[in-house]
C-alpha cells in the first residue's frame, strides 16, 4: 500500500515460543510500517518492543528468521491486497541458543 508516495507495508510481530521455531505467538496487533523502517528488522537484529495499551516496559527482542513478505487481503477492502511482512522475534536472552538460519538451508 501506497501513502503518500511511501510504500507501507502490514506488519505482524510474533514471538517464537522455544529455539525450535516451531510455534509462535502473536506480539501485539497487526501495524503498518514504512520501508525505512521494515528494512531496519532484518535477519540478526535488536529492538525494544512493547505491546500497544500494556503498562509493561518494552522488552529486548531479536529477529529470529528471515522477514516473509508477501500479498494479503487489504484490512480494510478485503477485495483488495496488500504487501504483508511476517517478522518472527525473539528474546534477547534466548537468541544465542538458536541454531543459525542461512539462506542455502531457505531453498
Amino acid at each position: 500500500m501506497e501513502q503518500n508516495g511511501k510504500i507501507r507495508y502490514l506488519t505482524r510481530f510474533v514471538v517464537y515460543t522455544d529455539t525450535t521455531r516451531m510455534q509462535v505467538v502473536p506480539l501485539g496487533q497487526d501495524v503498518w510500517i514504512d520501508d525505512e523502517t521494515r528494512k531496519k528488522f532484518t535477519y540478526g537484529t535488536q529492538h525494544l518492543l512493547g505491546q500497544e495499551g500494556h503498562a509493561s516496559e518494552p522488552q529486548s527482542y531479536v529477529v529470529a528468521n528471515w522477514p516473509l513478505i508477501r500479498a494479503a487481503p487489504d484490512p480494510a477492502n478485503a477485495k483488495d491486497v496488500v504487501p504483508f511482512i511476517l517478522i518472527c522475534l525473539i528474546p534477547s536472552s534466548v537468541y544465542p541458543m538458536l541454531p543459525k538460519v542461512t539462506l542455502e538451508a531457505l531453498f
